[in-house]
């Protein structure tokens, strides 16, 4: 058999045909490597008499006790929200009414002579304009002495026609 490698190391050819098997061998440890850390990082199959022991009764997501509390806080943060809302609408609803009534006090003038104290003349007395008129007549209480022209306007006026323009 001596003879056999002797002869089988002269020979070139055998010794790159052995290299290239050690490269492919190389290469296929390497392609086997890469299987092998692949398959550590693989995520393991689901146990799921571990996940029965552990509280979960069905496949089902939505039936876990985890998912109801998730829900039911959701549902609270909704409400929440949904009433803090209501309450900030409200609260710029009062305000606006506030603020509209109080400009309508402050504008309004028989709420503006009550406050101040004024009072008419004719709330006291009860006497209105011909009245009036006819008591300073007759004390002799006119503004001017009047002419023909005034007088006529007068008694037209208190006729129902209308003259001054």
């Amino acid at each position: 058999m001596d003879s056999l490698l002797y002869v089988g190391g002269a020979d070139d050819n055998d010794t790159d045909e052995e290299d290239e098997d050690d490269e492919g061998a190389d290469v296929a440890e390497a392609e086997e490597a890469k299987a092998a850390a692949a398959a550590k990082s693989a995520p393991k199959p689901v146990d799921f008499e571990a996940l029965q022991r552990a509280g979960y009764a069905s496949s089902s997501l939505t039936s876990t006790d985890t998912y109801a509390r998730l829900t039911k806080e959701e549902e609270e943060a909704r409400e929440e929200e949904k009433k803090e809302r209501e309450r900030k609408e409200r609260e710029a609803f009062e305000a606006k009414v506030a603020e509209e009534e109080a400009r309508i006090n402050l504008l309004d003038k028989k709420k503006i002579d009550a406050r101040v104290g004024y009072k008419k003349r004719f709330d006291e007395t009860h006497e209105d304009f011909r009245s009036k008129e006819k008591r300073k007549r007759q004390l002799g209480q006119q503004n001017r002495d009047g002419n023909w022209v005034e007088e006529e306007k007068r008694q037209l006026r208190h006729s129902g026609a209308n003259f001054d323009s």
